[in-house]
């Protein structure tokens, strides 16, 4: 396993194994923020990953601002 991939899974456990969680994690200040995708944020399947979830998930981008969460962080 690489670093990413452990990453990847350490993010995964914490958000209870939900994908959605990881990709639209806000907690900022965790050091494994940037790299919680396992990919890079400025990567392609990053940013796919982060436009299936505003597709999909509208309801948890409310609640995430709603709760004053700066979206435009995640890429």
């Amino acid at each position: 396993m690489n670093k990413m991939e452990a990453i990847k899974r350490k993010c995964l456990d914490c958000c209870g194994d939900v994908r959605v969680d990881v990709t639209l994690c806000c907690i900022f200040e965790c050091s494994l923020w940037e790299y919680r995708c396992g990919c890079l944020m400025r990567s392609k399947a990053y940013k796919a990953r982060l436009e299936n979830a505003k597709q999909n998930h509208p309801e948890i981008l409310e609640e995430l601002k709603g709760i004053g969460v700066d979206i435009s962080k995640f890429g």
